[in-house]
């Protein structure tokens, strides 16, 4: 009986169908992530002339999130089932960069809503990341599994990102 070698696990992964779903679903979400952290604070500078403080209370906004509920985040991730809650924690992300434009046509936006917002994205992104860490683990089979290669398909929309962002590292956010 021959082994089975990553080559012959690479089209068996693509050819199923929960995966490419899965996997698409991931890029899509990335590319609004990735655009949401690049156009909040070119917002932030170009309709209401946030200075270096607000665009520095901005960021933190957004990584405060990690500090503040990344280790209570993992162990309720970890009781709770992976896929609901990237879905979740995109729909909560995809909310709250909506109410940007939304405010904005409404005449009301303000520096205070962008700091907000970042700050709740944060939060879902620490969500999503911890679960999304877990998921493929859990969903890929233990015998033969294509887990590596799962796994491996994550990385390479990062340096995109990198290259588009100019000047960021190659890591997720």
């Amino acid at each position: 009986m021959a082994s089975r070698t990553s080559g012959d696990v690479a089209p068996a992964l693509v050819r199923s169908p929960s995966f490419l779903a899965f996997w698409t679903g991931q890029g899509v979400s990335q590319l609004g992530v990735q655009l949401g952290q690049l156009a909040l604070p070119v917002l932030a500078v170009s309709l209401l002339g946030a200075g270096e403080m607000d665009l520095g209370v901005l960021n933190a906004a957004a990584m405060a999130a990690f500090l503040v509920v990344g280790l209570p985040a993992g162990a309720w991730v970890d009781r709770w089932l992976k896929r609901r809650t990237m879905v979740r924690a995109d729909l909560v992300r995809m909310a709250a960069m909506a109410a940007v434009p939304v405010l904005w046509w409404a005449g009301a936006l303000q520096m205070w809503h962008l700091y907000v917002v970042a700050a709740v994205v944060g939060v879902a992104t620490v969500f999503f990341d911890v679960a999304y860490q877990s998921y493929i683990p859990s969903s890929c089979t233990v015998r033969r599994s294509p887990r590596p290669t799962a796994s491996s398909k994550r990385p390479r929309r990062w340096p995109v990102w990198a290259v588009l962002r100019s000047g960021d590292s190659c890591s997720p956010s």
